[in-house]
């Protein structure tokens, strides 16, 4: 309901504010106090409790992350054409090997979908570079790369993906991020259809 997407939204809002704590080495008793001024967390035992653990989870993630941070970053702006639709693209955090992406929260399937057109963005734009992606994992960070494409591989599947943008201008379009994935996972392990239906339903 919308209690469950407020409290949702504020919890994110509390990963992003710890995370660029850790990043801008504010004191972590200050953000504390902020966090509870703001009605982000109640005060008490009980909050006190709920950010120490967010802390922990934040300090994982940074942990991975720190390192880099300490490479030298740039802002990428570009645009390329693909069967006859120019995209534009704006990548962040552009180092010499690698773009980094990290983030507060888990990484979700549409968050993937966004690492991955970042991806391909990249490579059609003749970056030949790794996507390098940083998040929250269960008990420790979550760390995945796509590796570099060439030009024509990465041109070859943005081809795809505006097709099937054309197709959705005309027709419904294809099925929510979390609901596909959940199929291809089921039909990629068991290879049974209706199996991978009810997998995508749940």
């Amino acid at each position: 309901g919308i209690r469950d997407v407020e409290r949702a939204r504020g919890l994110g809002g509390v990963y992003k504010r710890q995370l660029k704590a850790l990043i801008k080495k504010q004191d972590i008793r200050d953000w504390h106090r902020e966090m509870i001024a703001s009605g982000f967390v109640m005060e008490g035992p009980i909050g006190a409790s709920y950010l120490e653990a967010e802390v922990k989870h934040a300090q994982l993630i940074y942990g991975e992350l720190e390192t880099y941070l300490e490479e030298s970053m740039e802002n990428y702006h570009g645009t390329i054409t693909v069967s006859g639709i120019e995209l534009e693209g704006h990548l962040r955090n552009l180092t010499a090997e690698h773009i980094l992406s990290y983030r507060s929260g888990k990484l979700r399937r549409r968050h993937l979908i966004e690492n991955w057109l970042n991806h391909l963005f990249a490579s059609a734009s003749g970056l030949n570079t790794d996507l390098l992606s940083i998040s929250r994992g269960k008990n420790s960070a979550d760390i995945s790369r796509l590796l570099a494409l060439s030009q024509d591989q990465a041109m070859a599947h943005l081809e795809n993906v505006v097709n099937l943008y054309k197709e959705g201008l005309k027709s419904p379009l294809f099925l929510p991020p979390e609901t596909s994935f959940s199929f291809v996972l089921s039909m990629d392990a068991k290879d049974d259809f209706d199996l991978a239906q009810r997998a995508a339903v749940k």
